[in-house]
């Protein structure tokens, strides 16, 4: 990291420099050791310019990686520090353009769930931070992609009920009605359909639901 850093430094050239770095960006989709962190990572936008597709893109790659610092929790980090109207113009613009048919790493693992098919992870984490990803997309406008979704989330957390409180407090601070309304709608849908009892978990949730949204001074309408 230091030794390209040190590289893009010495470009005169503009272009050039943020080419490269927009190469550095792309090349972080496939290397298996990166110590660089997200706020390493927001140091160097301030600096340089990436495309944002390689952006998005580099952090869906490294999306389910426990150990790698750019996972699925490091994109949380950034879109949830984004004021609302940012994080629409930077993120849901782009999901809003990924169609059906796309090649794109996330339509392909949402369709997956959405078909009832999984991936075999060995870690439950890996599947925390799949929600997690999934979750924000739940902010796209596009009907198609935030339906498909919400039914792959399902999916997974019938399986999993367990992981329903967990992604609940990951969003607990979330800006945007449009998410958390439909998240709270899949946790719906997941209790409806969970293939066991699990009556501590869905207790737990119930009584964190009813302190977290129904003892508030503010409650969301719907």
């Amino acid at each position: 990291q230091e030794e390209c850093i040190g590289i893009i430094d010495a470009i005169e050239n503009e272009h050039d420099r943020n080419d490269l770095f927009d190469s550095f960006v792309d090349s972080l989709q496939w290397r298996k050791n990166i110590s660089i962190t997200v706020e390493d990572l927001l140091v160097m936008f301030s600096k340089y310019s990436a495309r944002i597709e390689n952006v998005w893109e580099m952090f869906i790659s490294n999306s389910v990686k426990i150990t790698n610092s750019l996972n699925a929790e490091a994109l949380h980090e950034v879109l949830l520090n984004y004021p609302l109207n940012k994080r629409d113009y930077l993120w849901t613009r782009y999901i809003n353009g990924l169609e059906q048919d796309s090649e794109n790493r996330i339509v392909q693992l949402i369709n997956m769930y959405d078909k009832g098919e999984q991936l075999e992870f060995s870690d439950i984490k890996q599947k925390e931070l799949l929600l997690i990803l999934f979750s924000w997309c739940l902010s796209s406008s596009n009907r198609w992609f935030r339906d498909v979704t919400s039914k792959a989330m399902i999916e997974i957390l019938k399986q999993k009920f367990n992981l329903c409180i967990v992604l609940l407090k990951h969003f607990k601070t979330i800006n945007d009605p449009y998410v958390i309304q439909r998240l709270y709608g899949i946790v719906f849908g997941a209790v409806m359909k969970r293939v066991a009892n699990n009556n501590n978990e869905f207790f737990e949730l119930a009584i964190w639901i009813y302190e977290n949204i129904f003892l508030q001074k503010y409650i969301y309408p719907d």
